[in-house]
């Protein structure tokens, strides 16, 4: 998926039990790369980038400032202990900003 600079970008998680009842995990991180560079970690409870929207659902938001690859790993632990992957391209915008 391909996001323009300066945009916001949003990663939102729906986490659900064995059930199909949304889950909320003892714990949440992202990591996020940007360009193969250095990981920054964002924790639900202490960072504000990651909110929680309502039970079971997560989202990351961060401004797209850099142009190129971004990859992002979300972690949960608790009763249920999973990893999510995912990457996005961030291009230069057309127009000068």
């Amino acid at each position: 998926m391909k996001h323009i600079l300066g945009n916001e970008i949003v990663i939102r998680l729906s986490l659900y039990d064995d059930s199909d009842l949304p889950y909320d995990p003892a714990n949440l991180s992202f990591r996020v790369s940007v360009n193969g560079g250095a990981e920054t970690v964002y924790e639900y409870g202490t960072d504000a980038e990651v909110e929680r929207e309502e039970e079971g659902i997560y989202e990351l938001i961060l401004l797209a400032d850099q142009p190129g690859k971004w990859r992002w790993r979300a972690e949960i632990t608790g009763t249920i202990s999973l990893a999510v992957e995912g990457a996005y391209e961030v291009a230069r915008s057309v127009f000068s900003l």
